[in-house]
């Protein structure tokens, strides 16, 4: 099976990111605020200040499986077994995300966007069809879809 990595992005002009952690109920591997400094040591940190809030997430497989009886109804939507094919795992993480269908809503309406990041590696011919399902509740969410397909030791300059 082909790996690939699932991530949830959300970019917005100024929610505070701790407020979509608790919404969503996941650790972000990568967040900020609107207007804090891109660099702490900076001197001068208003000529160096992320101009949108920013939240990033894994959805889907877990680094190593949680302790027996660790997560809870809401943490059970983060963590599937790794053997889900990519298109199952993503209608199945769209069907759980559809539960904050009014936060993405409320989201898109204060200028903020959310997509999902697949990013596959492989050395093969990869193929995937999106069924009309998946891509109809990412469309109620005004969620998009971002593919990164990568085959190992390419450059990314290198003709195809």
């Amino acid at each position: 099976m082909t790996p690939y990595t699932i991530r949830l992005r959300i970019r917005h002009p100024s929610i505070d990111p701790a407020e979509v952690t608790r919404i969503l109920g996941k650790q972000p591997t990568h967040a900020w605020m609107a207007g804090t400094s891109r660099n702490p040591a900076e001197k001068d940190p208003s000529r160096n200040t992320h101009a949108d809030s920013y939240w990033l997430a894994p959805i889907g497989l877990p680094a190593s499986p949680p302790p027996a009886g660790a997560l809870g109804r809401a943490g059970s939507i983060w963590h599937l077994e790794p053997h889900i094919p990519i298109d199952g795992l993503l209608a199945g993480q769209a069907r759980l995300l559809m539960t904050h269908k009014a936060f993405f809503e409320r989201l898109k309406a204060e200028g903020g966007s959310c997509a999902l990041l697949v990013s596959i590696s492989t050395r093969e011919r990869w193929e995937v069809d999106w069924p009309p399902a998946l891509l109809r509740m990412l469309g109620e969410m005004n969620m998009g879809l971002s593919i990164d397909v990568d085959k190992p030791g390419a450059s990314d300059d290198a003709e195809p």
